[in-house]
């Protein structure tokens, strides 16, 4: 008789150790053949007429090792087996729990975890988790309960100290628990355990069922870290039945021998086996296992490596049972099923969660779209339009048809949210749903763009469909976004000016939950066609749910109605949810982990995981407990997990005839897992070899010398050399290897092998005959002359090597090309610092290569037509002047990369506002209308405007204000911004407001923007953000004549001014009212005009000031299609001057100037002038010396690229011609 002492030192129970006894096994076996074959006879026993045999029952390692002695019985038995004979722990805790008539075990999910948590509130809030929840004014979390619930589980099966001083609540978690049964009527998970051993050990004469005709118990080896209870347990169980132990022999300290239930003497021979086991001879097999020690390069090649051996399995050894053993953590093992899909196995799928359930995670988004840091954001709204495919009903939204127009639908455009949310700046989190309100119920239908009916249906359909999505969710929203929604000015329609029907919206979370579901697009999920199990998952929602409320109120817990505790109670629900897949998998293949491997045995095993980072031997974490608490509660067991690690590796080393270790650890940079560094050191084999099945003259697995050792390592690619050229020679197995493989095949052998795709291989050297084609172009280091003929544009593809925009050191004694006898001209490279300047040849007329699926590739087959009257804007023609192919993706086929909201304001928006606010602010001062022209110059500018400066900031900021939302926020983004676009802190700006907006001083861009303006008192303001297509897009012609071809243009001028003449007058009347020619000679203008585009900018620092404007004159082409477009619109007016005005920490306005009229404005304030186009543009084949006028021949240069674009477009020549606008563009990524 042996007495249990647990720790404190008190005597619990007894147990006669007389009824368990130990026999040492070899380990990696099964079944012994003895207890097989016993248990084969014992399925038989009615067909035994002379022999009774007692029943015997056997408990497994784990499932796995049960599964596979089932099967095998089955297989050579052929008879039905008494699965009761066949136990797990597991299995026999659940039979005992039956047995005992213990209540319903309470299943793990959801339900649980939400009745636990309102208790936990309950015990926080009477102050019975003094450690974990100090402060009562604050209330317990979810997260807290997470955590508590984790150190529970780590420790329930512990032997805890009853007076234990760091008890952070556990003993209390546990009493807790037990109301927690009480309220759920039944037995919770991790309690149940401890409630059989209780009952057992209180009578030990109980009759338990599942034992009654047994006559003993052989337990399997069992891995030497057991649970304290679950060795009590069997203790227990011995004073019921007898108990045979099998376990591996070796050292327990270091975890080879298997768990010991009692320290009994190990049965040496047949007389000291108990009576009731069957007679078997006490022998080790002597058949070791064969191992093979592989090696890998690094871990990256194991899913390659696994697939190598596998395709080779397949190939010969069909029939063998196969264990593949993981140590790493499940994600790595993601990609296999498809992976081992390409050799015919098919392994088990893993359990699908509620991320994979379309409508369920739908439903899950649709209920935290208005909470937490992310509420109300971009990427929320869209996530929330585009999933609902085939989830709710299409009219889900409205009750009621719009008041004013029937084909209005509360729908929105994902193109106008992402526009919205960067131009006022939403990032999402607490007031986003008033900024969203307040951005889409502005009038803003100004889009030149697209048709302004369309704008202003799509906005207000947007606006309808925002506040639609608020008001479906009003219940679980907070209160300061249920108060937003009662804000009426919010529902009135942007362009109807109507009262827009608002959406009947529950009272309550439960109530919403049920109107949503009888939203849903039940006719879609219930068709037997479709693979959808979202009907599944909802219905156990809705089943989960019930259930809860019904919990919950039975047991008097208060539940909420709505809001946020609303939401994290459904979301714990639906992440509690998972469906199982019903697939088939190949039974010859299994993969384990190394616990589960215990007890298992196959023909091939593979074991995986064998670095250190992949075999996870840490000592677990337990919440709020530090090393020294561990250590007094007992719970600081360090070599825990290397013990059972050393345990299942050994038995892992026999669990096979053929045993492959994969060793990760050739790198450097990794080093081998603790038992298999130590099984590295015991082993002196000096070569290892390769399973004969695996050899074949295309082995990915070469022979290297490896720390002193001849070991075969996977190298799937190898570099050789043949007639002086290097090849990859491609050993792997994979689809990915075998077309490298092939791909070398065709080159270096010159076999022919079919492609799937034929054009393939062409494609693939695009890029590569590209770059081979910009070495070759033409830089003319060598050539005598200052400028390359013109003809040898078309040998560039791209504009790396054009330069563009003049040197500003080139020396004085190179020729400028308005004076170089043949004009246009192409640069060439003076130095390796210097060339001269190209007059713009893009877009660039690449020719053809020849390669018809390149060809047709680039538009040269004519299979590419837009078939359409584009209407062009500048910007869009940029597109297609720097790169066709840019233009036709990104312009015409709409593509481009993801819209990202940035922290920082958007520098587009930001260029946006400093052009509204300033045109907003000019134009209410001089008392005129944004996009009109002005009519009454008596006041000239606004340094004649009798209004301070001051006064004029003041308004500026006011204005700034109704056009930024953000600029009341404290985020880092509105603290930055604010003092950069006027100068002021949060504090300034209130007390400002508070106030009633009194004068201020100039600050920030604005304040320079203003004192830049009244620098320029000549300057008359004429219009501000003028319409080119304000009835119908502007039509401008070839202006060579040399085509018919005719420029559809729109969009907005940003500023027009006008000078006056010599005499001071502001109109010639005896000027020509005709439109200005390109070739002036007698032609009188009316009008004298600048037109100037404001750009935003960073600082500039010193050497990059003017920069902006000298690519507004060189590289694009918008100011003088606005200027010609402005010529054209308004005949006899003259464009003398168009610049960028740069605004950034101080603002310059620069005017490029008719040269005609230079001496004369360099006498007013207009602004820097610049003569850049002055020594370089004239006019196609005129005569040197050249007498035109260059300023208006840069103008007509342009346009003539501007033509030439379009021509590209309309013939489908959409070739790439790269360039340093590369790096930011927006298709970049599927360009080639």
């Amino acid at each position: 008789m042996t007495q249990r002492v647990v720790r404190g030192g008190a005597m619990e129970f007894q147990y006669n150790d007389s009824n368990i006894s130990i026999e040492h096994i070899k380990p990696g076996g099964n079944l012994p053949d003895w207890l097989f074959n016993y248990h084969l006879k014992l399925a038989k026993w009615n067909d035994i007429e002379d022999e009774i045999l007692p029943r015997i029952m056997t408990i497994y390692a784990n499932e796995e090792s049960r599964k596979q002695a089932l099967l095998k019985l089955s297989e050579i038995g052929k008879t039905p087996l008494d699965s009761s004979l066949h136990m797990t722990i597991t299995r026999l805790i659940d039979t005992l729990h039956s047995d005992l008539r213990l209540p319903r075990i309470i299943d793990d999910d959801g339900i649980l975890f939400e009745i636990i948590h309102s208790n936990c509130i309950k015990t926080a809030a009477n102050s019975r988790f003094p450690i974990l929840h100090s402060n009562e004014k604050v209330e317990w979390s979810r997260g807290k309960t997470r955590m508590l619930d984790q150190l529970h589980q780590r420790v329930f099966e512990e032997n805890l100290p009853k007076n234990w001083e760091d008890d952070p609540g556990i003993f209390e978690y546990e009493n807790l628990l037990l109301r927690v049964e009480k309220q759920m009527a039944g037995t919770h998970p991790r309690l149940r355990l401890k409630k059989i051993i209780k009952k057992l050990k209180e009578n030990t004469n109980l009759e338990l069922f599942s034992l009654r005709d047994v006559e003993g118990i052989i337990i399997q080896d069992l891995s030497p870290t057991l649970s304290p209870a679950k060795l009590e347990l069997l203790q227990i169980l011995s004073m019921f039945k007898p108990i045979h132990q099998l376990c591996n022999p070796g050292s327990f300290r270091l975890g080879e021998h298997g768990a010991y239930i009692a320290d009994v003497e190990v049965c040496k021979n047949n007389e000291s086996m108990p009576s009731w086991v069957p007679n078997h001879e006490l022998s080790f097999d002597n058949n070791p296992s064969d191992i093979f020690h592989l090696g890998l390069f690094n871990s990256l090649q194991t899913n390659e490596a696994i697939h190598d051996i596998l395709s080779s399995y397949s190939k010969n050894l069909k029939n063998k049972s196969v264990m593949i053993i993981d140590s790493r953590p499940e994600e790595n093992r993601e990609k296999w099923s498809r992976l081992f899909e390409t050799i015919g196995i098919k392994i088990d799928s893993e359990t699908n969660h509620s991320s994979s359930l379309s409508v369920l995670s739908w439903l899950g988004e649709l209920m935290k779209l208005g909470d937490g840091q992310d509420a109300w954001s971009c990427d929320k709204l869209k996530m929330i339009l585009s999933q609902n495919s085939f989830s709710f009903k299409q009219d889900y939204l409205f009750s009621e048809p719009h008041p004013s127009f029937h084909e209005y639908l509360p729908i929105a455009d994902i193109k106008l949210l992402e526009e919205t949310a960067r131009t006022f700046h939403i990032l999402g989190g607490k007031g986003s749903l008033n900024d969203w309100l307040y951005a889409l119920s502005q009038e803003k239908f100004d889009n030149p763009f697209l048709d302004q009916n369309l704008q202003r249906k799509t906005r207000e359909q947007t606006q309808w469909w925002l506040l639609s999505i608020a008001n479906l969710i009003l219940p679980l929203l907070d209160e300061s976004d249920r108060d937003i929604l009662e804000n009426k000015e919010y529902y009135i329609g942007c362009n109807s000016k109507r009262d827009l029907p608002r959406f009947n919206f529950s009272d309550s979370g439960d109530e919403w939950l049920i109107q949503i579901i009888q939203k849903l697009e039940w006719d879609f999920w219930t068709d037997t066609n479709s693979l959808e199990t979202s009907i599944v998952a909802i219905q156990k929602f809705i089943n989960l749910h019930t259930n809860l409320r019904k919990i919950q109120t039975s047991s008097g817990i208060k539940y909420p109605s709505g809001g946020k505790s609303w939401i994290d109670e459904s979301i714990e629900l639906i992440n509690s949810i998972s469906i199982k897949k019903n697939t088939s998998s190949d039974k010859l293949i299994r993969i384990l982990t190394p616990q589960n491997s215990l007890g298992c045995s196959a023909d091939l095993v593979i074991l995986l995981g064998l670095g250190n980072e992949d075999w996870d031997l840490s000592i677990p974490y337990f919440p709020w407990l530090d090393f020294e608490q561990l250590r007094n509660a007992g719970l600081l067991n360090p070599d825990r997990k290397i013990r059972a690690a050393r345990h299942f590796f050994n038995h892992i080393l026999s669990s096979g005839k053929q045993i492959l270790l994969l060793d990760p650890s050739i790198d450097e940079m990794t080093f081998p897992c603790t038992p298999f560094a130590e099984w590295l050191n015991q082993n002196n084999r000096k070569t290892e070899l390769i399973p004969s099945w695996f050899e074949n003259k295309n082995n990915s697995w070469m022979k290297e010398s490896v720390k002193g050792k001849e070991i075969f390592v996977f190298n799937p690619e190898k570099i050789i050399w043949k007639e002086n050229q290097s090849f990859v020679d491609y050993k792997g197995s994979t689809l990915r290897s075998i077309k490298q493989k092939n791909g070398v095949i065709r080159r270096l052998k010159k076999e022919k092998i079919r492609l799937i795709n034929e054009n393939s291989s062409l494609i693939m050297h695009e890029n590569e005959l590209l770059q081979d084609r910009i070495k070759r172009e033409p830089i003319g280091i060598n050539h005598e002359e200052f400028y390359l003929d013109w003809s040898e544009r078309k040998k560039f593809v791209s504009s790396f090597n054009l330069k563009l925009i003049p040197s500003k050191n080139l020396s004085s004694k190179i020729t400028r090309p308005r004076n170089f006898e043949k004009w246009p001209v192409i640069g060439r490279r003076i130095n390796n610092v210097h060339s001269t300047i190209s007059i713009d040849p893009r877009p660039l007329e690449v020719d053809s290569l020849g390669i018809g699926i390149l060809d047709e590739r680039s538009g040269h087959a004519n299979l590419i037509n837009l078939n359409k009257k584009i209407i062009w804007s500048p910007s869009k023609l940029n597109k297609w002047i720097q790169c066709p192919r840019r233009g036709w993706l990104e312009s015409e086929l709409n593509l481009s990369k993801k819209e990202i909201i940035e922290e920082d304001l958007d520098i587009r928006t930001r260029g946006d506002i400093l052009h509204d606010t300033f045109s907003q602010l000019i134009c209410s001062e001089l008392g005129f209308k944004i996009g009109e022209e002005r009519s009454n110059l008596s006041i000239r500018n606004i340094s004649e405007h009798e209004v301070s400066l001051e006064n004029l900031m003041s308004n500026f900021v006011k204005i700034l204000s109704e056009k930024t939302p953000w600029i009341w926020r404290t985020d880092a983004m509105a603290v930055h911004r604010r003092r950069d676009f006027i100068g002021m802190t949060l504090d300034e700006y209130e007390k400002w407001w508070e106030d009633n907006n009194p004068p201020i001083k100039p600050g920030g861009r604005l304040g320079q923007m203003l004192i830049s303006e009244l620098n320029i008192r000549d300057s008359i303001n004429l219009a501000f953000e003028w319409n080119l297509s304000k009835n119908k897009p502007i039509l401008i012609e070839s202006p060579d004549k040399s085509s018919v071809e005719q420029l559809l243009l729109r969009g907005w001028i940003d500023r027009v001014d006008l000078i006056p003449f010599e005499d001071g007058s502001l109109i010639n009347e005896d000027g020509d009212k005709t439109t200005a020619p390109f070739l002036l000679n007698n032609w009188k203008p009316r009008r004298l005009i600048l037109i100037r585009d404001i750009k935003s900018v960073e600082g500039p620092s010193k050497g990059k000031l003017g920069e902006k404007h000298e690519r507004g004159i060189f590289e694009d082409t918008q100011l003088a299609l606005y200027a010609r477009a402005w010529e054209l619109a308004n005949p006899g007016d003259l464009v003398i001057g168009a610049g960028i005005t740069e605004v950034g920490d101080f603002t310059t306005h620069y005017l490029e100037i008719d040269p005609e009229y230079k001496e004369y404005v360099s006498n007013l304030k207009v602004g820097v002038l610049t003569d850049l186009t002055h020594e370089i543009y004239k006019f196609p084949n005129e005569e040197s010396p050249a007498k035109s006028n260059p300023f208006r021949a840069w103008i007509f240069w342009k346009l003539m690229i501007s033509f030439k674009a379009s021509y590209f477009a309309n013939e489908g020549f959409v070739h790439p011609t790269p360039g340093k606008y590369c790096d930011h563009c927006a298709v970049k990524s599927v360009c080639r």
